[in-house]
């Protein structure tokens, strides 16, 4: 029996699209003097951060409760502004280029292009802006659906908007858990370890890359 027609290329967008995070987050613990891995800690997890993704709370709400609890815990203030300087440096600067050549290949090619991203609102205009009508065909941050990587409920919300059985969709991500959740729905996942490596791994799923 052949391999389903791989039909769909989903794709997160930090760490994937944009450049990895990582950087950014560092150079805040190192400007304050936080406690290593301090920055990243606010975003990765929490439950305050879960409800800005999921859109039920705004991002200025999460940064004044985050660097509330950075103070309380280590003595040391940080401006709430910063958080959302970090992350306009991290989502709000261009599609990395090798990237953004590949979604339009993809495109040309006739497969379905997708957008499946732990976001917060605020960065819906940035989103659209640099992914514009036409680009991408499933947009599908979690401020939208109410519902965040990894949980399985939002990887079937997925499914369903692409309209296409799971093993006909592929989804990268450069979270591990992010993978795991959509290979456990079904999907081809790939974790991302850069373009050369993701070409590779869409042709042998049959993608012509």
């Amino acid at each position: 029996m052949t391999e389903p027609q791989i039909r769909s290329v989903v794709f997160d967008v930090g760490g994937v699209l944009v450049v990895s995070p990582l950087g950014e987050f560092a150079k805040v613990d190192t400007e304050y003097g936080l406690a290593e891995g301090t920055a990243m800690g606010l975003f990765r997890g929490g439950s305050e951060f879960v409800e800005c993704e999921t859109g039920r709370t705004s991002f200025a709400e999460f940064s004044a409760g985050a660097v509330a609890g950075v103070e309380a815990e280590q003595g040391i203030a940080v401006p709430p502004e910063r958080l959302g300087v970090m992350m306009t440096a991290i989502m709000g600067g261009a599609v990395h280029a090798p990237m953004y050549e590949l979604v339009l290949e993809l495109k040309a090619a006739g497969l379905q292009i997708g957008i499946l991203s732990n976001v917060y609102r605020e960065l819906d205009g940035w989103l659209r802006a640099a992914f514009p009508p036409g680009t991408v065909d499933v947009f599908a941050p979690s401020y939208d659906l109410g519902l965040r990587k990894p949980e399985p409920a939002i990887y079937a919300r997925l499914i369903e908007m692409c309209g296409l059985p799971p093993e006909q969709i592929v989804f990268v991500d450069d979270f591990e858990e992010n993978v795991a959740g959509a290979g456990a729905a079904g999907l081809h996942a790939i974790l991302f370890n850069g373009e050369d490596a993701l070409r590779k791994e869409l042709r042998e799923l049959g993608v012509d890359v």
